[in-house]
């Protein structure tokens, strides 16, 4: 597989989730119960999911919006939870994206790809001719020439496996972005961290998974397990890069860099604690074992 190099022609994004029916709200199953009228369910779920009312409307914006924001040449990163609904959709996903250099981060539904499972719906005069519907440097075919033929008549030339689809597929990568003689260093997963490599020094950590739920841009709600003496401090280079942050589209790498040039790579936060009446026991100074579980200062 090619490895992953990033420039200003990179794009990423995460939880596409294409042909996920429950995160669409004309067809989701979720919110319901016994104690909410049906108006409260109807309410709940075009609050809390994606506002189409069916699944094929939804797989068509996120097409629509990958395909016009990112070009045919460019380099595409997916911090996974590629696809949904059944092995098919692997590929019914990706044949309709322009782009031939994509990279999956693995995410959490993506057991098939992990499993590098052979794909039943994929056959050559799809989309892409021989030479490059695999993407890779090298063509893997699992088993060689097959004569078994579906349903509908086609012939299965070849059991092409879930991986072929993409450059590369991993669980996590450190990558470098240079731009104008400068160096940044991303940090790619599908899952957030509260600490990174380097994330002292600066580096960038992009994530997806959480749907744009955590909080890492409002420290003040943090409940750390262990802070210094009146603060801690939290990295603020990170990045939920779901498509639910973004209205469905995908980011590009120099857009997320400048945005994240204009934090401070950590910030200070403080807990509320009222140092001048505590000052004589700030001036004892406070070992760990003077801090109770949630941080705060024993007989404060």
């Amino acid at each position: 597989m090619k490895p992953l190099k990033v420039d200003n022609n990179t794009y990423v994004f995460s939880d596409p989730h294409y042909g996920h029916k429950n995160f669409v709200a004309g067809e989701t199953s979720w919110f319901y119960s016994e104690d909410r009228t049906e108006e409260e369910i109807k309410e709940l779920r075009w609050r809390r999911c994606r506002p189409f009312d069916t699944v094929e409307e939804m797989n068509d914006i996120i097409v629509k919006n990958i395909n016009s924001t990112v070009p045919e040449n460019a380099t595409l990163i997916c911090l996974g939870d590629w696809s949904f609904g059944g092995i098919e959709n692997i590929w019914n996903f990706r044949k309709r994206i322009n782009c031939k250099d994509i990279h999956l981060i693995l995410g959490n539904h993506d057991h098939h790809i992990a499993n590098n499972r052979v794909l039943p719906n994929v056959h050559l005069s799809t989309k892409f001719d021989e030479s490059d519907l695999y993407l890779n440097d090298e063509m893997r075919f699992k088993d060689g020439p097959n004569p078994n033929r579906y349903e509908d008549g086609r012939d299965e030339y070849f059991n092409v496996v879930a991986e072929d689809l993409f450059t590369s597929v991993s669980n996590y990568k450190e990558i470098q972005f240079k731009k104008d003689g400068m160096k940044f260093d991303l940090i790619l997963s599908h899952y957030a961290m509260r600490v990174w490599n380097k994330s002292h020094r600066g580096s960038i950590m992009l994530y997806g998974h959480s749907h744009g739920t955590l909080d890492e841009l409002k420290p003040e709600f943090a409940q750390p397990n262990w802070i210094g003496e009146d603060y801690y401090t939290k990295s603020t280079r990170t990045m939920d890069v779901g498509m639910d942050c973004n209205n469905l589209y995908p980011y590009s790498i120099e857009g997320i860099v400048h945005l994240m040039m204009d934090r401070e790579v950590n910030l200070s936060v403080a807990m509320g604690i009222d140092y001048d009446k505590n000052r004589p026991k700030y001036e004892k100074g406070l070992g760990r074992k003077d801090f109770g579980v949630f941080g705060k200062p024993r007989g404060i």
